[in-house]
């Protein structure tokens, strides 16, 4: 009977704190760039679809706007994730500038 009793009033509790702790964690969700304004800027690497705020890789509109709305709340710096790296910039085959420049990577 003693074990029963104490099952019970372990469900009780954990079922209690599943339910209450939800609705305290969205009251008293602070930005993170409010939260450490006065020590650091806070920021993070974005994709092209966050950017363009079309649906991109395995994401749907709706959940491409939640990450916007994510994005716009807690960052105040972006960066861009891979549209910054050399193939997307640059206008021709990295091959033929390292042949021009006249270096080659060590393998």
């Amino acid at each position: 009977m003693n074990t029963r009793h104490r099952f019970r009033s372990c469900l009780l509790a954990a079922l209690a704190l599943a339910v209450m702790s939800p609705a305290r964690a969205a009251e008293s969700t602070a930005a993170l760039k409010d939260l450490f304004k006065d020590h650091f800027l806070i920021g993070t690497a974005v994709n092209r679809s966050m950017v363009t705020g079309s649906a991109g890789f395995r994401r749907s509109a709706d959940q491409n706007a939640q990450d916007v709305a994510l994005l716009k709340k807690h960052f105040k710096k972006i960066t861009a994730e891979n549209d910054m790296k050399w193939p997307l910039n640059h206008p021709r085959d990295a091959r033929c500038v390292r042949r021009e420049l006249g270096f080659s990577f060590s393998r």
